[in-house]
């Protein structure tokens, strides 16, 4: 690691660099009048301002000289607007008003710094705030609020995101760009992400290929940072929040600071959670988990560039709950009276650790982007003893992207890069298990995606993309020879928008994706303890293929907004678990498979609306529903359960300084799945409701505080993707969080 800082710092050299002052005025566009507190960004380096009560506001210092402004306000349309290489002039901004832009606002996606409706995939954009309006346990949980996203858990301490039933290998997670590589094909683990100084995300539902590269089958999340503090401030921010069910607290702490040139980043965080208490007073035997995060990021920038450097390590320790050498499970064996904290066999330790450096360089017409990363994965599980690892695995990533884009008079774009992984996963060498053998993986894609504006209301997008992964392992595992295996396959999307209206807007696109199977889905042969399951691997698999059509429908008025987006994905040579009728050391036995051809389709839907003069009153609700079909009667593992979600929440907005800020309830129907593979068992309808109460205090002192209740009517209920449904565990019970948020800006 100290060599890499030193590798970094070489790379601040003396270069060009302009003074600027950027200047300008933020209005209502239908009565000329002033915008207060409305929100200026620079995209490209991050550094922001608020405009005063007169609606002016100023940046001085170094720019690019080509730069997009992202400007937003509460009751206002979001947009975004390109500065000119002239930075001498006063801009004036008219935003047009909205009454449904503070729950969902004008989508920006942070990849290509375009609005994302724009883009050749249907983007999902969500505000980390808005996803923990009511606080969660873990981030999974957040995440799962968002249409055709679920999560995959076991316990409180370990969850995994699930995109329209697709998950582990075939689901991505980038961080500001990196792609994060934290052994995703395990049911064992978590993320390995945390929400500490993450301020969005981006979901892209469905095959990815093409701008992420092979194993982006089922879908992409995209996490971006929070923007840096105003320009000349900086803030620190203090959370702490305490869960009743898990007698569990989480602590964090931010401090942001942004000058002329320079800005800056760094957050901790701490969370400490005990067995959750059950709907019958009980408690999940060896549910307690710990998470320590640290973060920091430097960026700098000059006339023509910009820099960004970010470092994250995530840390955690979490009991396996679930685990038995008896033949016989009994859900019983499994709950105490007594809650504990201790960590106690079995046991997890599990790391990320991230460092990535991204240059960007800025040009009339063109740009070009460098960014490099280092990802470092270890888990390490104990079972018997804390003297002998079971398992120990280190899983070292290399990435590299280069990324050029160039414009001819706004009508052309094109785009094209190259994308490189290397990644070296590697055995303890007192680790008992061995999941999988010592092995190299190496990755190669080249890609280039042309936009065509047609006219004003239409435009169209097209890419191609040529992927190579050699995968080879280093020993021999379970009596097999060592294997080396090579994958190649092309892929291409082709998207079309249309902009009816100021108000509606579709767009349809055709993607197409391939992964390479996993090492786990070739060679394993043994337990898998955190997902309860004992799963058998085959060599003969090959390659995934998938081609999907997605359709997507906006509307947005002064009171309604919605969406549709009805979607058919087609796949073939689907690798699948299936449950097989037997038992191994009282576990069950899954094994991998292949179908020929696997047929999915559903809809994600969302609308959004408030009654006539009624404006402070929000009502959004939105139904993800999923279905898979293929030629047989045969149907493939853990398909999720349709849902329907519902939030009422009332903006309060009374009070001076001090005013009780919004109350809001939200109710999930989750209706049965019977559409399950051979032996495995159905699950039940089942709804759950929450609500919170939020109170505020304005000012250069912000403070949020928020009482919840999560499962509020303490239903008994067990989701379909729980890891614990085995051993016939529900899920938690009511619950009760207070939580408190203190913000200070300064000079």
């Amino acid at each position: 690691m100290k060599h890499l800082f030193l590798g970094f710092s070489l790379l601040l050299v003396l270069q060009l660099h302009a003074q600027f002052k950027l200047e300008g005025r933020v209005i209502d566009r239908k009565n000329q009048q002033a915008i207060p507190l409305a929100h200026i960004q620079l995209l490209e380096t991050g550094q922001g301002t608020t405009t005063d009560s007169a609606g002016y506001f100023i940046l001085i210092g170094e720019v690019p000289v080509k730069s997009t402004l992202f400007i937003q306000a509460n009751g206002y349309e979001s947009k975004y607007i390109s500065t000119m290489e002239d930075l001498s002039i006063h801009l004036v901004i008219p935003l047009e008003s909205d009454h449904v832009t503070d729950v969902d606002e004008v989508r920006v996606d942070t990849k290509s710094m375009e609005i994302s409706n724009r883009h050749m995939f249907s983007v999902d954009y969500q505000k980390i705030n808005n996803l923990n309006r009511i606080s969660n346990v873990n981030f999974g949980e957040a995440l799962a609020k968002i249409p055709g996203v679920y999560q995959s858990s076991t316990g409180n301490g370990i969850s995994k995101p699930v995109i329209r039933g697709m998950q582990g290998m075939r689901v991505l997670t980038f961080m500001n760009g990196l792609r994060v590589e934290g052994q995703q094909w395990g049911g064992d683990h978590g993320m390995g992400v945390s929400s500490l100084g993450i301020g969005s995300v981006e979901v892209v539902k469905g095959p990815a290929s093409l701008l992420f590269g092979a194993d982006a089958l089922g879908g992409v999340l995209y996490f971006v940072d929070e923007p840096y503090a105003n320009n000349g401030k900086q803030s620190i921010e203090f959370q702490q929040s305490f869960h009743l069910a898990s007698m569990g607290s989480a602590t964090s702490f931010l401090w942001k600071k942004s000058g002329s040139k320079y800005r800056g980043l760094f957050g901790v965080s701490y969370t400490s959670h005990a067995d959750f208490q059950l709907p019958n007073h009980h408690f999940a035997y060896n549910t307690r988990f710990e998470e320590l995060v640290l973060k920091a990021s430097v960026s700098w920038n000059h006339a023509n560039s910009v820099q960004h450097l970010r470092l994250v390590s995530n840390q955690v320790k979490t009991g396996i709950p679930g685990e038995s050498e008896d033949s016989l499970l009994i859900a019983n064996g499994f709950q105490s009276e007594q809650r504990g904290r201790s960590m106690i066999l079995p046991t997890q330790y599990f790391q990320n650790h991230c460092a990535s450096f991204e240059k960007k360089w800025f040009f009339k017409q063109q740009e070009l982007s460098f960014l490099f990363g280092q990802t470092l994965n270890q888990l390490k599980e104990f079972e018997e003893s804390y003297a002998e690892n079971a398992m120990d695995m280190n899983l070292w990533n290399s990435s590299a992207q280069v990324k050029w884009t160039k414009k001819w008079k706004d009508v052309y774009q094109l785009t094209a890069g190259y994308q490189g992984m290397f990644q070296f996963n590697r055995n303890g060498l007192t680790a008992i298990e061995k999941l999988m053998p010592n092995a190299h993986t190496f990755d190669q894609g080249v890609f280039s995606v042309l936009k065509v504006q047609v006219n004003e209301k239409c435009q169209l997008t097209t890419g191609l993309r040529m992927d190579v992964r050699m995968l080879s392992t280093m020993d021999s595992m379970q009596g097999q020879a060592p294997l080396s295996r090579q994958f190649a396959r092309p892929n291409g999307s082709i998207g079309w928008r249309v902009q009816e209206s100021k108000k509606l807007n579709w767009q349809v696109h055709v993607s197409s994706g391939y992964r390479a199977p996993h090492l786990t889905e070739l060679l394993a042969n043994g337990f898998h303890h955190g997902a309860l399951r004992y799963e058998i691997g085959s060599q003969k698999l090959t390659s995934e293929r998938a081609l999907q059509l997605d359709f997507t429908m906006d509307y947005s008025s002064e009171h309604v907004d919605w969406s549709i987006n009805p979607f058919y994905t087609f796949f073939s040579n689907f690798i699948y678990l299936n449950p097989l009728d037997s038992l191994i050391g009282g576990m069950p036995v899954f094994q991998y498979e292949q179908m020929d051809h696997v047929q999915m389709y559903g809809v994600d839907a969302r609308v959004h609306f408030h009654i006539h003069r009624m404006e402070k009153l929000h009502v959004e609700s939105n139904l993800s529903y999923l279905r898979f079909a293929n030629a047989s009667s045969q149907s493939v593992s853990l398909v999720p359960q349709p849902r329907i979600s519902t939030t009422i929440r009332y903006q309060v907005d009374f009070g001076q300084k001090w005013k009780l800020s919004s109350i809001e309830c939200i109710h999930s129907a989750n209706f049965q799945q019977i559409q399950v593979a051979t032996f495995e068992k159905p699950s039940k309808f089942y709804q759950v409701c929450h609500a919170s109460i939020h109170v505020q205090h304005q000012g250069p002192h912000f403070m949020d505080i928020e009482l919840s209740a999560k499962n509020l009517f303490n239903a008994n209920y067990i989701d379909h993707l729980s890891r614990l449904k085995n051993i016939q565990m529900p899920s938690q019970g009511r619950s009760f969080i207070l939580s408190f948020k203190w913000k200070i800006t300064s000079d």
